[in-house]
């Protein structure tokens, strides 16, 4: 990110002293490349996981030992009616965040615009005194305004936990639920025929609710770039069964 601040700012140094008036249009795009390369890197890692799942089951010698099917775990996820509370209040969250990023957002324009540009503008004048080159002096400026338009989306993303710099890394607060298939093989956990967990998956807590029928397995901080929350919720109609018979023998609990 360091490196693109840098460029951007001397592409826009530029477009002000050579007079070619860009500038407007390079910021446009900077921002905009800010929200596409969460997304592109998003992609990319999902590709990356179906391939080691591809690979995996390409060398695996012995079969799987459970298949669960959409069907099957919708079945059992209908009928938790508190993960449908906890689905919605995690939506408004989310909805909350990103109204709240778009007013703070608003609130730093209106800041730039009334108090931060004459900062700058004054800061321009007084290097116009050291500096006699004016594609330097512009290049500073548009550093200054790049690096706290980039601190200020980046600390908002992380501390709202958005996710826009940190794709698959934990940002969700939610449990990631399987709902396409989960197979269970004697080394290794398949989930949504994207996320390869080969055993032993190191979890810090297991947790097995037997009235709402899920297992969840709450992981290390190894399985950051993996998973898209650090907690996974399996739904079973016997998540006691299916934890002593075949989950118990790829999960190795690391105590805090």
């Amino acid at each position: 990110m360091i490196a693109s601040i840098l460029v951007i700012s001397s592409l826009c140094a530029w477009s002000e002293v050579s007079g070619t008036y860009i500038g407007g249009a390079l910021v446009f795009l900077y921002v905009i490349a800010i929200i596409i390369a969460p997304i592109i890197y998003t992609v990319l890692n999902l590709r990356k996981r179906m391939k080691e799942v591809r690979d995996y089951l390409k060398n695996i010698k012995s079969g799987a030992l459970e298949r669960l099917t959409g069907s099957d775990i919708t079945k059992v996820l209908e009928k938790d009616e508190e993960y449908i509370r906890e689905l919605t209040k995690f939506s408004k969250k989310q909805f909350r965040s990103i109204l709240i990023l778009f007013g703070l957002l608003g609130l730093a324009f209106i800041i730039y615009v009334f108090g931060l540009s004459h900062a700058v503008n004054s800061l321009v004048k007084i290097l116009k005194h050291s500096i006699e080159n004016p594609f330097q002096i512009s290049f500073i400026k548009y550093i200054i305004y790049f690096t706290i338009l980039f601190t200020i989306v980046y600390g908002v993303t992380r501390v709202l936990r958005l996710g826009f710099f940190t794709p698959a890394e934990f940002t969700s607060s939610l449990p990631y639920t399987p709902t396409r298939s989960i197979v269970v093989f004697k080394d290794a956990l398949i989930l949504d025929d994207i996320y390869l967990l080969k055993a032993p998956i190191q979890v810090k807590q297991v947790i097995i609710n037997e009235k709402r029928k899920f297992i969840e397995l709450e992981l290390t901080d190894d399985y950051r770039k993996i998973l898209p929350s650090q907690k996974v919720r399996i739904y079973i109609r016997n998540p006691r069964e299916f934890w002593e018979q075949l989950l118990s023998k790829l999960v190795k609990v690391i105590s805090s």
